[in-house]
């Protein structure tokens, strides 16, 4: 089905629906790159982000949900399909466990629903408020809690992914809507299952525990702290090399098994390194700099300058986490 063709039925089934043409897609991505989207919508409810995706694909369109944008990198060329701008944003507390005690309910968990497009920050900082622990050093993380679950996203000083917390998710696939529990996430290290082609996460079940706010409102601005200090401020910035695995070691390197790449990028004189207007921030590699008319090719260059240079230095290969929207 051509383009028209899903547009009119779209518009046929899905009046409220607005869809544009031609979006910019680099006014949408934190690292400000990126040609037009052929069909951009935003949507602010979980039955109307589905009902587009599911007719997207029975129609033959690529389709992309983009959450806050950051970790994107958006093709110059644009995107020859629909790309939806997921701003569904509702969470609520859903239940809670506990047992009397002399007379009193003692709470031992407590449970939040959240949907894709709800940010990360305001969802922390209701959770804090109501008095539950288990996201609070999710504090000052950009983006979306459908993002930050997708990549299972961490709080590095303590070593703390999201995916910890996480209960049970509703996922949109081509056989339809699921409830999955989170042995379905399989969440690794900045992964998950979402990340497969055709998997939408709808939203997100959080099991949470009671605790004193004072001592998760320290907990949250420690990590506030933290990733204020180590996470630039005066330059727009892309993750792309946010966390990074070591793989493939030579069997004859005498290299440690726990060596980090920030090591191995020091060594090897690549803090600070440019390629055109991009930069890996010398303050700490995990971030890659845009100094304001950084483009894909300038990262794509980048990236290979960094894996050439470590594996000439050191036999590693690097493995570099790269969310492309192609």
């Amino acid at each position: 089905m051509n383009t028209e063709q899903f547009l009119q039925d779209v518009q046929a089934r899905y009046p409220q629906a607005v869809i544009k043409r031609d979006e910019p897609l680099h006014i949408h991505t934190a690292f400000k790159t990126g040609g037009p989207a052929v069909l951009f919508a935003l949507v602010d409810s979980v039955d109307m982000l589905s009902a587009l995706v599911t007719s997207a694909w029975n129609s033959g369109i690529r389709v992309k949900v983009l959450g806050g944008g950051t970790n994107i990198l958006a093709a110059p060329l644009g995107f020859d399909g629909l790309v939806i701008k997921n701003n569904c944003r509702r969470f609520e507390l859903q239940g809670m466990k506990g047992k009397f005690t002399n007379n009193q309910m003692k709470l031992s968990q407590a449970y939040l629903y959240a949907e894709s497009g709800a940010i990360t920050n305001q969802v922390v900082r209701y959770v804090i408020d109501q008095g539950f622990g288990g996201i609070e050093f999710a504090l000052g993380l950009p983006g979306t809690v459908g993002g930050a679950v997708t990549v299972n996203a961490n709080y590095p000083k303590e070593n703390m992914r999201i995916g910890r917390a996480v209960y049970a998710g509703k996922i949109l696939t081509k056989e339809g809507i699921k409830d999955v529990d989170n042995s379905y996430f399989h969440f690794g290290f900045d992964e998950s299952s979402v990340l497969k082609e055709d998997t939408v996460l709808l939203s997100v079940l959080f099991a949470l525990y009671p605790e004193e706010k004072d001592k998760l409102w320290a907990r949250a601005e420690e990590a506030v702290t933290y990733r204020t200090t180590t996470q630039p401020k005066n330059f727009t910035t892309g993750m792309t090399f946010r966390n990074m695995t070591l793989t493939n070691l030579y069997p004859n390197s005498s290299l440690p098994r726990d060596v980090t790449p920030e090591f191995l990028l020091e060594k090897s004189g690549l803090l600070g390194h440019r390629v055109g207007d991009v930069e890996l921030w010398r303050d700490n590699p995990h971030y890659v700099l845009n100094h304001g008319s950084g483009t894909n090719d300038d990262v794509e260059k980048l990236q290979q300058v960094v894996k050439e240079t470590v594996f000439r230095r050191f036999g590693v290969q690097l493995e570099i986490q790269l969310h492309a929207l192609v």
